[in-house]
């Protein structure tokens, strides 16, 4: 009985995230992602259990996984339309209204997620690079990372944050008149890596480059 027990339940787990998949691919919640759960489930539980209980066993199991399942696809959803609802970035910047303050806490540019230190692009008439190809605007200037988000601009000391707010009058004023079109990139010109950038940005300066 003990070992039926222990096979049902293991049994109807699988069957129960397979039964959810389907959230990944069709946008499914919570909710539905449950049902699918209990189905997948409880038609485990039946064929192992032969009787009510196994299906039952079944069912729940296969809820429980199936809701797991949909809640993170659920969030995942959410993450997606609120950067999706985000603006394009704009041309170019302006300097932030006269007497802004700081954000409420917590409200600072959402992370991105790096697979490796970025190259960067140096944008012309600038000591200004930026990172090409990912979406957003992360910035390097003279030592430091920079992002703007909503109006308000962050600094950091790494190109991954922590962001920290930046008052306006301690925004950098080259972020306020970037050449236009200065996200295009030359056909075949090379980003500089970011251990480059690092050894010779300010030998590149010292030395107008």
């Amino acid at each position: 009985m003990k070992k039926t027990f222990v096979l049902t339940f293991f049994c109807m787990m699988i069957a129960g995230a397979l039964w959810a998949e389907p959230c990944v691919s069709q946008d499914y919640d919570t909710q539905k992602g449950a049902v699918l759960g209990a189905i997948g489930g409880a038609l485990a539980g039946q064929a192992i259990g032969h009787n009510t209980a196994g299906t039952l066993l079944g069912a729940a199991g296969g809820a429980l996984v199936g809701a797991i399942a949909g809640n993170a696809v659920e969030q995942a959803g959410t993450q997606t339309r609120l950067a999706q609802a985000e603006p394009p970035p704009p041309e170019g910047y302006g300097p932030p209204p006269p007497g802004q303050g700081p954000p409420p806490p917590g409200y600072g540019p959402p992370p991105y997620a790096f697979t490796a230190p970025p190259d960067v692009v140096p944008i012309p008439g600038t000591y200004v690079y930026f990172v090409p190809g990912i979406g957003v605007d992360v910035f390097f200037y003279q030592g430091y990372w920079y992002r703007s988000f909503r109006g308000r601009w962050y600094g950091a000391q790494f190109y991954n944050g922590p962001w920290i707010y930046v008052p306006g009058p301690r925004v950098p004023r080259v972020f306020f008149s970037l050449p236009r079109g200065w996200r295009r990139v030359p056909r075949g010109y090379r980003p500089i890596p970011h251990g480059e950038l690092q050894r010779n940005w300010q030998r590149w300066e010292r030395e107008r480059h």
